[in-house]
């Protein structure tokens, strides 16, 4: 009788987790992921309006590659696409060098899986240099990265 019991609790606990959408997926198990060193995809950094809507996400880290951003991420998900724009704000402080504060913007499509996805994007950000001219310099002030990013266009 009692070992019944706990085969009963244990199938609707197995049962109960397979009709749920919230599955846990590891980094390898999604359908969609790109993967940075097969398929590298750069995106282009634009100019826009400041704030603007995001969802949940970590920078884990930030490195400038000529004139490219490579910023590590993790968000939780693992059931949608996702997808990532870098703005930068139109106005830049009258500095030296000057500032320009930049967002990273997460789209993530409604995703209510929890898995934790931590990716790599590059980024073209040429559009964010003060001016394109090889030396010039600006520093990137970018929201959720507690560092200021300094900026040589290439």
């Amino acid at each position: 009788m009692k070992n019944s019991i706990l085969l009963f609790l244990a199938l609707g606990f197995i049962f109960a987790n397979c009709a749920s959408k919230k599955h846990a997926y590891s980094e390898n198990d999604l359908p969609n992921k790109k993967k940075m060193k097969n398929n590298e995809k750069i995106e282009n950094a634009i100019l826009g309006e400041f704030p603007i809507q995001t969802d949940s996400i970590d920078i884990l880290s930030v490195v400038i590659k000529e004139n490219n951003l490579l910023i590590k991420i993790g968000y939780a998900g693992g059931c949608e696409n996702h997808s990532f724009s870098l703005i930068g704000n139109k106005y830049i402080s009258k500095s030296l060098p000057p500032i320009r504060r930049i967002m990273l913007k997460h789209e993530a499509n409604n995703d209510q899986c929890k898995a934790y996805i931590t990716e790599e994007l590059k980024i073209n950000i040429e559009e964010l240099a003060y001016k394109r001219v090889s030396g010039s310099q600006i520093i990137l002030k970018l929201d959720g990265w507690k560092d200021r990013i300094m900026y040589t266009f290439i």
